[in-house]
């Protein structure tokens, strides 16, 4: 299965006929041509009252690489980041709560994009990387442009003692170390995206 959030909206390849077809709050369909996939994403883009499109698919790689020919693609790589105390790192940024992430270098791993992007953007160093929690996927348009973004998220410990520092050239407001009982504070207003990488992690979020 595939979710790809377009801002808090989910574009879903699946092939469970049965949850494809039996969703209440969603659109189902099924396609049988790259021609009609691009239709499909273009009702979507712009159908704001549909929350979910539901898109099903007995070879989901094969309908996956049919959506992603309609956009140009681009790979980051983040970190959800606990300290010694398991507080998280969260930083602020565009008006909005997120986690530390980045694009990836051409030659490097996205375990070395995930990494190097929190130490950047955080000013953390010391960071050990222990395991791969999800990949996310979403779009926007950039200068007209359809752009999906594959992110790959990990989880890291921070074992130092310092406090996070914004990288405020990348117009990072703030970089902060959240206790678990006041998560759900910041995640309620996050973008689809990144709530799936707590949702994929199996956090509880304390309301």
């Amino acid at each position: 299965m595939y979710k790809i959030f377009f801002n808090s909206r989910a574009f879903i390849i699946s092939d469970n006929f049965e949850e494809c077809f039996s969703q209440i709050n969603g659109v189902a369909a099924k396609i049988n041509t790259p021609d009609e996939m691009g239709e499909l994403l273009t009702y979507f883009e712009t159908a704001y009252q549909t929350h979910s499109l539901w898109l099903y698919a007995p070879d989901t790689e094969k309908a996956f690489a049919w959506f992603s020919a309609c956009f140009s693609t681009i790979e980051a790589a983040g970190g959800l980041v606990q300290n010694k105390n398991n507080d998280y790192l969260l930083i602020y940024r565009f008006e909005r709560w997120d986690l530390p992430k980045g694009k990836r270098e051409k030659k490097e791993t996205p375990e070395e994009t995930a990494l190097r992007e929190v130490e950047e953007e955080c000013s953390l160093s010391n960071l050990n990387l222990y395991s791969h929690i999800t990949d996310t996927y979403h779009t926007y348009r950039l200068n007209n442009k359809l752009c999906l973004k594959k992110t790959y998220w990990y989880k890291m410990k921070y074992n130092g003692t310092l406090q996070p520092s914004p990288q405020t050239e990348e117009l990072i407001e703030k970089a902060v170390w959240v206790s678990d009982s006041h998560l759900y504070e910041y995640v309620i207003d996050m973008y689809a995206s990144i709530k799936e990488v707590f949702i994929e992690a199996g956090i509880k979020l304390i309301h």
